[in-house]
């Protein structure tokens, strides 16, 4: 839990948001050298705060810590998924309250329903002063609902687009990528999204 001193700028929020699309970019469709076709796509399905890491650093390429993914220990590829024909019920058991509507899947629309409800986690806990990050989506919903349509707008409406019911309806990690990466940058040139301190 974090703590009421705590200060968690938005801008840190939309640079946690495009690390985690950039770990699972990553992790479905490899490295950008790979010839097409060639990458066996990984489903990570347990994307929590648990499992994201904040890596110190004197980069001038970012104010704050890098980002990492961590504990794949309930990743799956593809061709395993494929090759086992495993149902849901084989595959290796994740965090039950970070689970997408269509259940423990090892699918690219699920890690994108994680990455989404883990930002509105952190969101939800530390812009919104809740107790408790372990909220699910009803809950975060009612949060958001107390607030103006203006408080975050842009990163919460990219949120909404990941947390989508249904997962033919959510973007693919690089589609948000690019989204979160342009919009993040105009918000900047407009003055709307300036670097605050973290303070943890």
């Amino acid at each position: 839990m974090l703590e009421r001193k705590s200060h968690v700028p938005e801008l840190f929020l939309w640079h946690v948001f495009e690390s985690l699309l950039a770990a699972v970019h990553y992790c479905h469709t490899g490295p950008t050298d790979q010839h097409p076709g060639t990458w066996d796509p990984i489903y990570h399905r347990d994307i929590i705060l648990g499992n994201v890491l904040l890596i110190s650093h004197d980069s001038p390429d970012t104010p704050y810590s890098t980002v990492k993914l961590a504990d794949f220990g309930c990743a799956m590829s593809r061709y395993e998924v494929e090759e086992n024909h495993f149902k849901v019920e084989d595959l290796p058991e994740a965090c039950e309250s970070a689970l997408a509507p269509e259940g423990a899947v090892a699918s690219a629309a699920a890690d994108v329903w994680q990455v989404g409800l883990t930002v509105l986690r952190l969101l939800a806990a530390t812009q919104l002063n809740c107790e408790e990050i372990k909220l699910d989506m009803k809950q975060l919903v009612e949060y958001f609902d107390k607030y103006s349509d203006s408080h975050m707008w842009d990163l919460r409406h990219l949120l909404g687009m990941c947390v989508s019911k249904d997962p033919a309806n959510r973007p693919t990690a690089e589609q948000l990528l690019h989204e979160v990466r342009k919009r993040r940058s105009e918000l900047m040139c407009l003055g709307k999204l300036k670097f605050e301190a973290l303070r943890l």
